[in-house]
């Protein structure tokens, strides 16, 4: 199974493009390692450097990052370690990444609970400028 569709793929570089990077977007897919317990929700690749991704990272453990993500790195280690990652087909999201960062560092792990981001979504403050809904 392919980590995003072409739809996603799309968006993610639309996401990622000098016009809209500095948006908060809604993350585009959601990955996951069964083996490891990571997780990641990406919202945006940069259409220069289709290698570098933007998103929420859950290491496990309660480690949580919103950061870019060097696909390379990622695809090395998981090939060199023999581990999969899998694309969450049911992912939609809905919210604004920042408001999954809030939901996360208050669960301790990314979560897609809807009374969960529906909180977040009330703590986190709007600025106006540079969200994309």
């Amino acid at each position: 199974m392919s980590l995003y569709t072409n739809a996603q793929y799309e968006q993610l570089l639309k996401n990622g493009s000098p016009r809209h990077r500095h948006e908060d977007h809604v993350p585009v897919v959601k990955w996951s390692c069964p083996d490891t317990g990571e997780t990641w929700l990406v919202s945006r690749i940069d259409p220069d450097h289709d290698y570098l991704a933007f998103g929420l990272y859950d290491f496990g453990g309660g480690l949580i990052d919103a950061q870019y993500i060097w696909l390379p790195v990622l695809w090395d280690t998981l090939e060199h370690d023999e581990l999969s990652i899998r694309r969450d087909r049911r992912f939609k999201g809905v919210h604004p990444l920042s408001v999954y960062v809030q939901a996360a560092q208050t669960a301790g792990y990314i979560t897609c609970s809807a009374k969960a981001l529906t909180k977040a979504a009330l703590e986190v403050p709007i600025c106006g400028v540079g969200r994309s809904r």
